[in-house]
């Protein structure tokens, strides 16, 4: 399905891409991923590899360990530790997913395609079965991202503070800054954050959003992504 996102989400972004902001049913959530799909996916080592990251209980990253896969001899993360972890509450973060489905390719070319900059795009998604499935702390990226809420609640904080940079955030620092948005996303709602823009998510339940990041390219690096990745066509097998 095409233009899953309203128009407005790209008008304000190519008008003042350094300003943050929230539109509450702009996305067109609907059928666009499944947990039983992320199970399936979860469940072959062979395609996530190193691609999984679980957030333990104080906003950081754990650290994984892998096995030794006799077929590929290569070690990877076993899909057992993963969901032991994940059926604990610990969130779970999906890197690289925008080629996971054609959907999620046909999302990718709508934003690439509706934005004046030229840019590389990713998809992270942020996963988690119970409010106890905790987030990042405070912190700032060096990418631009839209936050697309797809199942369950989450709260969202946006600060008055750009970095410049990425860093984590103390959290007696929260302070330091001006609240420019604090609001509940729910499924639907899409949430801009431009990079270096301090932020924080705190999961409310059972939750499913879409990261969708990106830089700005230079021409050079545009043709060299382009050689790299090649276009979005979504390949099938002859009838």
């Amino acid at each position: 399905m095409k233009d899953r996102l309203k128009k407005e989400v790209f008008s304000l972004i190519n008008e003042n891409p350094s300003k943050s902001f929230l539109l509450k049913n702009a996305f067109n959530y609907q059928q666009i991923v499944s947990w039983v799909e992320l199970e399936d996916y979860l469940n072959n080592p062979y395609i996530h590899t190193d691609d999984v990251e679980i957030i333990d209980d104080n906003g950081f990253k754990l650290s994984l360990n892998k096995i030794y896969f006799p077929y590929t001899k290569e070690y990877k993360v076993s899909p057992a530790q993963i969901f032991d972890l994940i059926n604990k509450n610990y969130s779970f973060i999906l890197l690289n997913m925008n080629r996971f489905s054609e959907k999620f390719n046909d999302l990718a070319i709508e934003l690439e395609k509706s934005l004046i900059q030229d840019i590389q795009l990713d998809f992270h998604l942020y996963c988690g079965l119970d409010s106890d499935s905790k987030s990042f702390k405070a912190h700032s990226d060096m990418s631009h991202n839209i936050i697309k809420q797809v199942d369950g609640n989450s709260r969202w904080q946006v600060w008055d503070w750009n970095t410049q940079c990425q860093a984590m955030i103390p959290a007696d620092k929260e302070s330091n800054a001006n609240i420019l948005i604090d609001e509940i996303l729910t499924p639907g709602d899409i949430l801009y954050i431009p990079a270096g823009v301090v932020h924080k998510c705190s999961p409310q339940g059972k939750r499913i959003s879409i990261s969708s990041c990106w830089q700005t390219l230079n021409a050079y690096e545009h043709l060299t992504a382009k050689s790299y990745y090649g276009n979005r066509t979504w390949h099938r097998f002859k009838n």
